[in-house]
């Protein structure tokens, strides 16, 4: 009980307390979803950024209520439906019974006055709001442990996943190699739509640019088409050469394991083998490669920031 009372008087003191660890949590879940991609450092930016701003419209609506708890209620409202929107969407799409009503247009009016209506609603209510405050720290600090212990529970069961990468010490070499290997380029184009396809359903033929690989040598695979309808996953797959279900410890499902799969990339079994071979590999993708850095960093960047 002496721990609850502290905790009540903590709050009662520090109502601000309340949107900050909201605004904490958020940060934190993203930076989870982008675990194997970010460095904890990449925590600091974000979170100082949006914890000024938060105390900054806390401060702001003080002036307006004239009460720092109705301003902490008031600045957490606002703030929570903000930040998760794109979570709570994405929550209700895809075949969901309110997808209908929760199309953006309805949205864009719904929301915005659905917000306004309950913030007038605690600026005119003669209640403290003390309890409710207190129940939003509550809360707050259970969501921010709950993603602090999947945090915790993600990295240790990644570790299955270590031993994977890194083939070059699994390669069996042949006896005797080539005095001098060929070169070998392997081009992806990422979202590109095969020939046939193209041809298929929007009446366009690429076959000049088909033609022109042809002359370089390069091989052009007919009627190509992926195991999966992800980059992150069909990469993985093709470096792998083999299914993703075949991985070890493999988890179907993109929440669990899409993380793990830039591991994969970074450190995949076709690059070792050719960096066992002694190739000089040369990464003009958006993805790290063995120890060459990404080249194109308009996509897959995975920055915190822009999250």
């Amino acid at each position: 009980m002496r721990i609850i009372e502290s905790v009540k008087s903590v709050v009662f003191r520090s109502p601000i307390l309340s949107p900050l660890l909201f605004a904490s949590f958020f940060v934190v879940a993203g930076f989870h979803e982008m675990q194997d991609y970010l460095k904890p450092v990449s925590l600091i930016g974000p979170l100082a950024m949006l914890l000024i701003f938060v105390s900054a419209f806390f401060f702001l609506c003080i002036k307006i209520t004239g009460n720092s708890i109705k301003a902490a209620v008031v600045t957490s409202v606002i703030l929570v439906p903000v930040l998760f929107f794109g979570f709570v969407s994405d929550l209700f799409s895809g075949g969901s019974l309110l997808q209908p009503v929760l199309r953006y247009r309805y949205i864009l009016i719904l929301f915005p006055a659905g917000i306004v209506f309950i913030v007038m609603g605690i600026i005119r209510s003669n209640r403290t709001f003390v309890r409710f405050n207190q129940f939003l720290f509550s809360f707050a600090i259970l969501l921010l442990f709950t993603e602090l212990i999947k945090f915790a529970y993600y990295s240790y069961s990644n570790k299955a996943w270590n031993g994977y990468t890194r083939a070059d010490e699994r390669v069996d070499l042949p006896a005797t190699l080539p005095v001098r290997l060929p070169d070998v380029y392997y081009l992806l184009f990422d979202m590109h739509t095969g020939s046939e396809s193209l041809k298929k359903y929007w009446n366009y033929a690429d076959t000049s640019f088909v033609k022109h690989l042809e002359s370089k040598n390069f091989r052009v695979v007919k009627n190509a088409r992926s195991n999966y309808n992800f980059t992150l996953y069909s990469l993985a797959s093709a470096f792998s050469m083999q299914h993703l279900n075949k991985l070890p410890e493999y988890k179907q499902g993109i929440g669990p394991r899409i993380n793990s799969l830039g591991k994969v990339i970074r450190e995949n079994k076709t690059a070792g083998l050719f960096h066992a071979l002694g190739y000089d590999i040369i990464n003009l993708s958006p993805f790290d490669v063995c120890d060459r850095p990404r080249s194109y960093t308009r996509y897959y960047t995975f920055s915190l920031s822009r999250y």
